[in-house]
C-alpha cells in the first residue's frame, strides 16, 4: 500500500488528498482517500482513521506492508501499525 498525500488546485482552491493505494505491475491505484481541509501533511489521527477504513475491506494479513513518505512517523503512528500488524517501509530523511 503507498500512503501518498498529494495537493493539486481545484480551480483557486488547493485539493490536498491523503490517499491509499495498491501497487499492480507498477501502477497505484487508489483505494480510499480523504481531502486534508489544509495545506502540507496529514496528521496521526487522520492516517489512522484512513488505514481503519481500508482494513475493513481488506485486512492486514493481505497487505505486503506499506510504503510511505518520510514525513510518516511517530511513535502513535507507528503503534497503531504494530498493533494491526502492518509491516511498513518509511522512507527516511538524509
Amino acid at each position: 500500500m503507498r500512503t501518498p498525500a498529494r495537493t493539486w488546485e481545484r480551480g483557486d482552491s488547493p485539493l490536498n488528498l491523503l490517499v491509499l493505494g495498491v501497487v499492480l505491475h507498477g501502477y497505484t491505484v487508489p483505494l480510499v482517500w480523504t481531502a486534508l481541509d489544509h495545506d502540507g501533511n496529514s496528521g496521526t489521527v487522520r492516517r489512522i482513521q484512513l488505514v481503519s477504513r481500508l482494513l475493513k475491506a481488506l485486512p492486514a494479513g493481505r497487505w505486503k506492508g506499506l510504503v510511505a513518505d518520510r514525513e510518516f512517523i511517530g511513535g502513535e503512528w507507528f503503534r497503531f501499525l504494530r498493533r494491526k500488524g502492518i509491516k511498513r517501509a518509511i522512507r527516511i530523511r538524509a
